[in-house]
């Protein structure tokens, strides 16, 4: 058993697939395999206090272990020092064992890595992590950007949601991409610059620029498309309006049909 509260140690699914084991298998068979462990589970036992690699145990207690005669368990345990799944000599009827793999057993070994280096697949999960506890944002800014420039943008696709999250790490919240929207909404609607009101462009690098101009947020975007109001309007001229100024909203209408632009 391992020291502390784990009571367990690492076993992996493919361990019999090793190239020690595998030849444990062949010389010994597979009662050979299991004794092997089961000598692995006995040794940690004795590392309450810490890992240990080596160890010095009577031979009636491996006889005990593998419910064996002693001269099978004496056999078994040299296939297994011959395979070099671990160190073993045999003096007096005390077995004398090195096992340098048993602390990683345990899980109580030194990683390979520098100190101070990151594991990349925990940086890899708590990213993915932090990421999903921000996709509800992230659909409400795309969400509101679809309603502002009639598209249909999809918020779980990486190149759109990839520049949200990158000013949500920033600190930025819904109001500030908000703005955002609505400033540069209201700046390039009828320029050559309206087909740069996208994420990427909205959201990119110069974003912390675009919120703060001076002329940032000073009104509200409205949706280009909104359900037709009959009773504003007087009369039935379609589903949808365009919202405009009246002197553009007259210019397009035939006379006799001009009509109060929507504001």
């Amino acid at each position: 058993m391992a020291s502390g509260k784990k009571n367990y140690f690492r076993h992996s699914f493919f361990a019999s697939e090793d190239e020690k084991c595998q030849a444990l298998i062949r010389s010994g068979g597979f009662d050979a395999y299991g004794k092997f462990w089961a000598l692995i589970e006995l040794l940690a036992r004795q590392c309450e206090h810490g890992p240990k690699t080596e160890f010095k145990i009577h031979m009636d207690l491996v006889v005990r272990c593998w419910h064996s005669r002693r001269d099978c368990a004496a056999k078994t345990l040299g296939l297994c020092s011959e395979n070099n799944l671990f160190l073993c000599t045999i003096e007096n009827n005390i077995v004398s064992l090195s096992v340098p793999n048993l602390p990683k057993y345990l899980g109580r070994y030194e990683s390979k890595l520098p100190p101070n280096v990151p594991n990349k697949r925990k940086e890899k999960k708590r990213k993915e992590k932090k990421e999903e506890k921000n996709l509800p944002l992230v659909g409400e800014v795309i969400n509101y950007l679809n309603k502002i420039i009639g598209k249909n943008l999809d918020p779980k696709a990486i190149g759109n949601k990839k520049w949200v999250l990158a000013r949500i790490k920033d600190g930025h919240d819904f109001k500030d991409f908000k703005v955002v929207i609505d400033n540069k909404f209201h700046q390039w609607k009828n320029s050559s610059q309206a087909k740069y009101i996208r994420p990427e462009t909205l959201f990119g690098n110069r974003f912390d620029g675009y919120l703060n101009e001076l002329d940032a947020g000073v009104q509200e975007a409205k949706p280009i498309f909104s359900k037709f109001d009959k009773k504003t309007m007087g009369r039935d001229t379609g589903d949808y309006v365009i919202h405009m100024t009246e002197k553009e909203y007259n210019s397009i209408m035939p006379e006799g049909h001009q009509l109060e632009a929507v504001e």
